[in-house]
């Protein structure tokens, strides 16, 4: 039997805004979370399908801790971009409307933001103007 994960999420409801310093924050509880991730999705994506089959039992335990993790993120309030490459991001208001605070594992900090319906190669560093318009 092959398992098959899909490695983009998107869920498209928002329950928690974030505020550059508090999405700051949140790294904390993010980072550890995505950095055990990443290294479970390159090990489930390491395997052939004839290895999966063969190792069904590390398979199905590594897709449950991978939708675990999942989970860890959406409670954070943050939404998955990429599990390959450990990328997330932050709900956040700004000038009264959504926009995405932008984090990549392995970046010290959250500074980039883009719109919506962009993405990360999209997006902008944050400026002070920006700073201001948060609310």
């Amino acid at each position: 039997m092959f398992f098959s994960i899909s490695l983009k999420w998107y869920t498209g409801s928002v329950e928690r805004y974030f505020t550059i310093e508090s999405a700051t924050h949140a790294l904390a509880i993010v980072r550890p979370i995505l950095t055990d991730l990443v290294v479970k999705v390159q090990r489930l994506e390491s395997l052939s399908k004839d290895e999966q089959a063969e190792q069904s039992e590390e398979t199905q335990k590594l897709c449950k801790e991978i939708e675990y993790h999942v989970h860890e993120l959406e409670t954070v309030g943050v939404v998955l971009k990429d599990a390959k490459l450990g990328l997330v991001d932050f709900p956040c208001m700004h000038e009264n409307r959504l926009v995405y605070l932008c984090w990549m594992l392995g970046e010290a900090e959250v500074s980039f933001w883009h719109e919506v319906k962009q993405g990360f190669t999209q997006r902008k560093r944050i400026d002070a103007r920006f700073k201001v318009a948060v609310v």
